[in-house]
Parts: C-alpha cells; structure tokens; sequence
C-alpha cells in the first residue's frame, strides 16, 4: 500500500464514512472498464467526471472518488479500501491471521488458536484466514502480526536437519 492510500483511508475514518460504501464503490469501478477508462482519462474534464460520479457510486463515496479523479489518482481505490479496512481493524484491535495446514482444524480447535493469538498480541478479535497447503505434511504453520509459529511436520524436519548439520 502506498502512502498516499493510507492517508485516504486515515480521511476516511475521521470522516466516518462507511467501509460498505467503500467496498461498493471498488465493485462498481472494478466490474466495468468503460467507466475505468473515462474516470482515468485526463482528457475528460473533471465536471464531467464530477457529474458522472454521484449517478453511479454510493452518495457516501462521491467526495472519495471525485478527489481520486482530480489527483489522477483512481486507480489507488483498490489500495485506499485495504488500507481503510486495515485501519479499522486497527482501531477495534482486531488482528487477521493466518493458518497454513493440510487439514482444516475442527471449531474447538480454531477457538483455541484464537484465544492463543489474542493473548500473545492483546488483540479484542481475531479474523482467521485458513489456506490449505499439502507439502506441510501435517501440523500447521499460524502467522499473526508478524509473528509465526510453525507446529509442522515440515518445519519440524527442517529444524532437525539445521540442528543436526551444525554439530
């Protein structure tokens, strides 16, 4: 992400606007190239752009993309929405994980990895991405707030061929 989207979203989140509104407007954008290519163009003039705007996004989102469009700066909005989320689940501290397994673990046991993560980072929340990846072996690699904890079989082979090719 690039500065500049971070400061976008910073404006966002003082300005309360809603991160739906957010989201619908990268929808729109996103899902239709014509509108892409008249928002990008430089040769079209901004009151049209302006015009244009509040007829297709969210009303919440007009004064975003009427700014991105002024700066040349429309393809950012992608980058303006991550940030945006990341902030907010900054400010609820709310940290997104990451478990690497070959089989995804029952609910007891992502309860589990849950309360570990929001005891070691003193987080309220924990939003748990799980990605499935076979040449672990078996165990799981958990990756949070740049921190990870790898209990696979894979690391483990690995630390054991470290530990005993140092002797």
């Amino acid at each position: 992400m690039t500065p500049t989207a971070v400061n976008y979203a910073e404006a966002l989140y003082q300005l309360e606007i809603p991160l739906s509104a957010v989201q619908a407007a990268e929808e729109i954008y996103g899902s239709n190239a014509q509108l892409q290519k008249a928002l990008k163009n430089p040769v079209v003039p901004q009151r049209e752009k302006d015009a244009l705007i509040p007829r297709i996004f969210p009303k919440e989102s007009v004064n975003l993309l009427r700014v991105l469009c002024l700066h040349g700066s429309i393809d950012l909005l992608s980058q303006v929405r991550q940030a945006y989320e990341e902030l907010i689940r900054q400010k609820n501290k709310v940290l997104r994980a990451t478990l690497t397994c070959v089989t995804p673990p029952d609910e007891a046991t992502q309860a589990r990895l849950k309360d570990f993560i929001r005891k070691k980072h003193h987080a309220k929340e924990v939003e748990l991405d799980i990605v499935r990846d076979s040449s672990l072996v078996g165990g799981f690699i958990l990756s949070c707030g740049g921190s990870v904890y790898d209990w696979s079989l894979s690391g483990r082979i690995q630390r054991m061929k470290q530990t005993l090719t140092r002797r």
